[in-house]
């Protein structure tokens, strides 16, 4: 058996006199740092376009990272022997991978999107009769969290695979959110034919869950996938209603609103094929499209930004790529919904390597460079009353537009899926290419945000520029900064959906403090 000492000797140095939290019940816990070491600030997450020290692997910490220290806390650790690793989660929201070779070096680590304490952890080879990659490492990762949620990864690439959602899962009432996982564990037992592999959990309240895991691999680009079912699941959403984080480089805020259901999203990896990958989107019609796109088309961009060197073609091979195995899935989706159509998402992204942003927008959400303090380069949005290219395009092709919709049917003119029940194909007119725009990062180019129209629909452009500059100037938190941003537009309307992204990338100093001027009435004392 593994002893956990040497992990704690790694950690204790990597967390800069953080100490270790109390591990959940089940799960080794290791041992407290020596007395007199103060509880360390957070670690923060890497920076997106960081330069990683030579040998390290993707997905693993900088130097830069290792230097700050990695976390503030240990809430969980498990072993596994026959994989010669260790795994740590942390009340970061972080799963640390650590080899029991090499003293205990770090091989590679997850950030959960939700950045939810971990309260344990499960790994497991695949289920018998599916399919690896050549080449792929077999394995799901699965990760408790205090809110209750369960996540599924790869260790082929530690990219999320599913999600199982509990407290959403559940009828209502039945589990209060915050009611943590305690313990969990992948066994293959199949719940059915369909559901090879069970996820058994055990929440805080001490209830007993057992979850049927679908497992397969599609196209080798898209990676292995895992869908996640419960037997008394009611059709919940898949996308938070609310949400945020980040770190000190980039940041995220979610608000549903007054809509009754959330459509809008974001997707944040520090790398496809190289690039810190930042995406906002916002569906339509349903959130089934938003949640197909937030899961595969960073992979899809990945795969075409390896095999073509011109980003701009890979983009529109990448959307292409995305649309047709969504209209694969939406088909269904399409013949029963009364509308006769399926739903769709919009999306707007942003790649960033060393001094090179390139957007990528689909739709109407938008992108807003901030240059010196100012409105820099802004994407254009699709729709056919905002944009005079796009309905000059949609004319040509002898597409109806009736007040702003195209062929009747939405409202934007370019998107991906909205499939038509009657022809299998999606709404005659709409375009599933993006549009790319390349910008050289230059000192003056201070930070991006991208929004969907939910927060560009109550606010100038500009605005949103300084609301954000003053957080980040103030307080270096592109966290803090986003969420200023989807505040500032929910005093104007909350009739939509909101998702905001805030990249930070050359952040001037704060102002200087100036000293309160004399006042010009002197106060005359008298003493007697």
């Amino acid at each position: 058996m593994f002893s956990c000492e040497g992990v704690d000797r790694q950690t204790s140095a990597l967390m800069k006199g953080g100490r270790g939290a109390n591990a959940p019940r089940g799960s080794p816990a290791p041992a407290a740092l020596p007395e007199g070491q103060g509880a360390g600030p957070a670690a923060e997450a890497p920076a997106p376009a960081a330069k990683r020290s030579s040998g390290l692997p993707q997905n693993s910490p900088t130097a830069e990272d290792l230097q700050r220290g990695l976390s503030s806390g240990i809430t969980c650790v498990l072993p596994v022997e026959e994989q010669r690793r260790v795994y740590v989660g942390t009340v970061e929201g972080r799963v640390i991978i650590f080899s029991t070779e090499n003293d205990f070096s770090v091989l590679r680590w997850v950030h959960l999107e939700d950045a939810s304490p971990v309260t344990c952890i499960d790994v497991a080879p695949w289920a018998e009769g599916v399919e690896v990659p050549d080449g792929e490492e077999p394995g799901l990762m699965a990760v408790g969290t205090q809110e209750g949620v369960a996540h599924i990864y790869s260790l082929a690439n530690l990219r999320l695979a599913g999600t199982v959602n509990i407290p959403r899962a559940l009828p209502e009432g039945e589990l209060q959110p915050g009611s943590g996982l305690r313990h969990m564990r992948m066994i293959q037992i199949a719940a059915e034919p369909l559901l090879p592999v069970t996820l058994l959990t055990i929440d805080s309240q001490s209830r007993l869950r057992l979850w049927g895991l679908k497992v397969h691999t599609c196209v080798r680009a898209m990676g292995n996938v895992c869908q996640c079912c419960g037997a008394r699941e009611k059709d919940p959403s898949l996308l938070p209603d609310y949400a945020s984080g980040g770190n000190s480089q980039h940041g995220f805020a979610l608000a549903k609103n007054d809509r009754g259901r959330m459509e809008d999203a974001v997707a944040i990896s520090d790398n496809v094929a190289g690039h810190a990958c930042f995406a906002v989107f916002d569906g339509h019609g349903g959130d089934k499209a938003t949640v197909l796109a937030k899961q595969f088309l960073p992979l899809q961009l990945e795969k075409h930004l390896e095999q073509e060197s011109n980003k701009e073609e890979a983009a529109h091979q990448a959307f292409a790529a995305m649309d047709e195995l969504m209209q694969k899935q939406l088909a269904e989706e399409a013949k029963v919904f009364t509308a006769g159509t399926s739903s769709g998402t919009v999306a707007c992204i942003a790649l960033l390597r060393e001094d090179e942003l390139v957007l990528l927008n689909l739709g109407d959400c938008r992108a807003v460079v901030c240059e010196n303090g100012k409105v820099g380069t802004s994407t254009r949005d699709h729709h056919p009353e905002k944009n005079d290219q796009e309905k000059q395009r949609l004319e040509e092709l002898g597409v109806c537009i009736e007040g702003g919709y195209v062929d009747g049917k939405v409202q934007v003119s370019r998107a991906l899926g909205d499939i038509v029940d009657k022809t299998g194909q999606k709404i005659l007119g709409l375009s599933n290419t993006p549009e790319v725009t390349r910008i050289e990062v230059k000192k003056t180019t201070e930070f991006v945000i991208l929004a969907t129209d939910g927060g560009w629909d109550g606010l100038r452009e500009q605005l949103a520029i300084t609301t954000a500059r003053k957080v980040l100037r103030e307080t270096k938190s592109a966290e803090g900064a986003a969420k200023a941003v989807l505040e500032a537009a929910g005093k104007v309307t909350k009739a939509d959906n909101a998702a905001v992204i805030v990249v930070s990338l050359n952040i001037p100093e704060p102002l200087p403090k100036r000293d309160a001027p004399p006042s010009r009435f002197q106060r005359n004392s008298k003493t007697e």
